[in-house]
Order: structure tokens, then C-alpha cells, then sequence
């Protein structure tokens, strides 16, 4: 069962997210307002769709953690006017956690 969660949340997830976030929704803004913004607002999108409503408080760091994650994907994603360079960045991101979590662990 590990496998499968390394591989939906370093994989899987990432792809999906930045179809999502990146691909339809900071696009979709684009056309009502300048990058920037749509970059910020997508952000803001991306960071409380990670909220956890049984961490409460607690999770507001981690809130304010994908904040600047999610800025900078789309920073990237603008920059590059590609998906692979978020993806990218976001597989390494969630790798990083994962085996940080495991090794605070101890697994």
C-alpha cells in the first residue's frame, strides 16, 4: 500500500493538479485579469483546496506553505508556457514530503 500512495501523491497527483490548477483554472482567469492576478487567485484556489478542515488552525502553515508553492508553479508554468516544469517541480515537492514524513517516522 505504501507504493501505491508514493506513486499517487509524488505522481499521479502532481499531473492532475496541474492540469487543474495550472492548465484550466490559471488560464481560465487569464482572460478576466492580468497574469499576475491569475497566478495569486489560482494560488489561493490551489492552497485551500489542500486545507484540512480536522487539522483547523494547525493547517493554516501548511496553507500558507502551498501559497508560495503554488505562485511559484505558476510563475513557472507562465514562464515556460508548459506543463512540464510545474509537474516537474511539484513531483520533487511532494517526493521531498514524503520521504521527509517517512523518516520522521521512522519507516
Amino acid at each position: 500500500h505504501l507504493i501505491i500512495a508514493f506513486f499517487l501523491i509524488t505522481i499521479f497527483a502532481p499531473f492532475v493538479e496541474e492540469f487543474l490548477f495550472r492548465g484550466l483554472l490559471q488560464n481560465f482567469f487569464k482572460k478576466f485579469m492580468k497574469r499576475y492576478l491569475a497566478i495569486i487567485l489560482t494560488s489561493l484556489c490551489f492552497a485551500f483546496f489542500h486545507y484540512s478542515l480536522q487539522q483547523g488552525l494547525a493547517n493554516i502553515n501548511i496553507v500558507g506553505s502551498l501559497f508560495v508553492l503554488s505562485c511559484l508553479l505558476g510563475f513557472l508554468y507562465e514562464r515556460q508556457n508548459s506543463l512540464i516544469s510545474p509537474i516537474a517541480f511539484h513531483v520533487t515537492f511532494n517526493a521531498i514530503s514524503i520521504i521527509n514524513l517517512l523518516l520522521i517516522k521512522g519507516l
